[in-house]
């Protein structure tokens, strides 16, 4: 070869490495064309976790050749419509913000299974009640008997009769598979106390005790202990050791017994008004009283599963929520949301969701309420036309169930800005009791007939064991 082929072989090469190198620099640095809008933009990531994993992902409408978990780097930046199916599932969409340099999170992508209904319980159920373990079901039919339903065994066991009339409670211990039940006159109740693990053996409160007990509750701080009013009075009913305790003299008109705290609404004597007061269950001998005025007549306590003390008028259908460690101005730390119709909290309390005729808001607590006051706001989930009949949680609280316009449904309720939702049932116009069941998932109701109905929504390798998978 000549040198001046050399020369022009090395002129070559430096050219085309010229015009190549800044390209691959800018490539491996994470740089794209963007030929939408003609300019060269950094790209980002996109982190996508799926429950059942190996689901299949599309990108605006486009096939991904890698399934569930994965990361998908290189993305332009802007809104993809983001796509995980696996059959037999519900597929999962929505659409995702992909910022340059950053990577974007889909993590908590749950899919539901597309199922039908199984019969659970037959027969004609008028209610009934899981226990904290979630695998067994009391249940009361429609003609008196109240019985208890093993979902391991699939045994069926008669507890006793009960009048559907004078049914005045039926509750599970919080932490022992034991069952409290009062039936009677709210006055001349009975009180027994069933163990589900023994349950020829009953526990007869009404022979430990001849007070007139009623709002009988379970101690959330110590297992084989009840709170219970009688003639106005709070006794603390310690039942294996067969004696009571005086708690409070009163008169009370309820209360709701926390793990930590026990709030209470004390009637004033020579008023037609009531006071909110708190005691510590660890030194009950101190009254902490609110300047709150209450109505004896409409105003009720609602468990908040926090510090903070929640209370339902009826009448003027408000609900309001106060924080009593504040030791200023009450009046800062009292929060009011008017016309509130069904609520449910979230297990430590931080969160409340509540409808308002066809809408769904979330306000979440910051505590205690006077530091931050602005976060304390309701924020819109959804809207619809017809009301709310249920509303209820997810094992994680990320997801809301409810029925609304003849369908049962499933609302994402994470941090993503834009909620979706599908449609789990179709035709539930008459379901009654919907309820989610993390061990086994399931949502359990009862149907037109009376009987008590599984939806899984999930598939039987991710279940506790039931219907004989």
């Amino acid at each position: 070869m000549t040198l001046r082929a050399r020369r022009l072989l090395y002129i070559t090469c430096i050219i085309i490495f010229i015009l190549i190198a800044p390209p691959l620099v800018l490539y491996t640095a994470g740089w794209r064309y963007d030929f939408t809008y003609n300019r060269l933009v950094e790209t980002g990531s996109l982190v996508i976790k799926s429950t059942p994993a190996k689901a299949d992902i599309f990108l605006d409408n486009k096939p991904y050749q890698e399934k569930t978990p994965t990361i998908i780097n290189d993305i332009l930046p802007g809104k993809i419509n983001l796509e995980v199916k696996k059959d037999g599932y519900h597929p999962w969409e929505k659409t995702v913000a992909i910022g340059p340099r950053l990577t974007t999170f889909a993590e908590s992508i749950k899919l539901f299974l597309q199922s039908e209904p199984k019969v659970l319980i037959s027969g004609s159920i008028k209610q009934y009640w899981w226990n904290r373990k979630q695998d067994k079901i009391a249940y009361l039919t429609n003609k008196g008997q109240l019985r208890l339903y093993n979902t391991l065994s699939g045994k069926d066991t008669f507890l006793a009769n009960v009048a559907v009339s004078t049914l005045q409670n039926v509750s599970w211990s919080p932490h022992d598979d034991q069952l409290l039940v009062s039936r009677g006159a709210p006055e001349a109740a009975t009180h027994f106390i069933v163990d589900a693990a023994a349950t020829e053996k009953f526990i007869n409160l009404n022979q430990i005790t001849n007070l007139a007990l009623t709002d009988l509750q379970w101690d959330q701080a110590s297992s084989n202990t009840l709170y219970g009013l009688a003639g106005g009075a709070l006794y603390r009913i310690p039942y294996l050791l067969k004696t009571t305790r005086l708690v409070l003299p009163g008169p009370l008109l309820s209360y709701s017994a926390g793990p930590d705290r026990i709030a209470f609404i004390e009637k004033l004597v020579k008023a037609r008004a009531a006071n909110l007061s708190w005691i510590s269950v660890s030194d009950p001998t101190v009254i902490h009283r609110l300047t709150i005025r209450l109505d004896p007549s409409h105003d009720t306590l609602v468990k908040t599963n926090s510090r903070l003390v929640a209370i339902n008028n009826s009448r003027e259908k408000t609900l309001t929520i106060i924080d009593p460690s504040v030791k200023t101005d009450l009046k800062d730390s009292v929060i009011e949301i008017p016309n509130a119709q069904k609520s449910i909290w979230s297990v430590n309390g931080d969160k409340l969701i509540y409808t308002e005729a066809g809408a769904i808001y979330q306000r979440t607590f910051i505590v205690p309420l006077t530091v931050i006051p602005r976060p304390n706001s309701s924020e819109l989930i959804t809207r619809y036309s017809q009301p709310l009949q249920d509303i209820f949680w997810s094992d994680d609280e990320s997801y809301l169930f409810y029925s609304v316009e003849d369908t049962l449904r499933v609302l994402e309720i994470g941090p993503a800005a834009e909620p979706r939702s599908l449609t789990l049932l179709e035709k539930a116009a008459n379901i009654k009791q919907p309820e989610f069941i993390n061990s086994p998932k399931l949502i359990t109701f009862i149907d037109e007939s009376g009987a008590l109905q599984a939806l899984p929504i999930a598939a039987k390798e991710d279940r506790a064991f039931l219907f004989g998978d």
